[in-house]
């Protein structure tokens, strides 16, 4: 007897990508972690930027912006190597990892993170 299984469709792959991101996200940020901003460019309108994150771990610095960005907390740019975000006003970074913050542990909580610039 042979089994046929169904290739995942794109949104279903998609989803399975985000819960992945964010069970990720979760190992690497646990309340109290501070998550390390770097600007890697900002437009000639000053209305969007790039900005990379990391954390440090027991190996070194970790990459999350891939992670944040497959979690659906903005789009990579081009070089695939930060989140593009756009405005401006206030801190970005700070933005980006409250937002992260709201997104694993939810209302009330988006102080469990901290941002820093590199």
């Amino acid at each position: 007897m042979t089994t046929t299984e169904k290739p995942m469709t794109k949104k279903a792959q998609r989803e399975a990508d985000k819960a992945e991101a964010i069970e990720r996200l979760r190992k690497l940020c646990p309340p109290g972690t501070t998550v390390y901003n770097v600007l890697r460019h900002v437009s000639g309108s000053g209305m969007t930027r790039h900005i990379a994150s990391f954390v440090k771990t027991d190996y070194g610095m970790q990459y999350l912006s891939g992670y944040m960005a497959s979690a659906g907390l903005g789009n990579r740019n081009k070089a695939g190597n930060a989140l593009v975000v756009g405005g401006c006003g206030m801190d970005m970074g700070f933005h980006i990892v409250c937002n992260l913050g709201y997104m694993l542990y939810g209302i009330g909580k988006v102080d469990y993170l901290r941002a820093e610039w590199l």
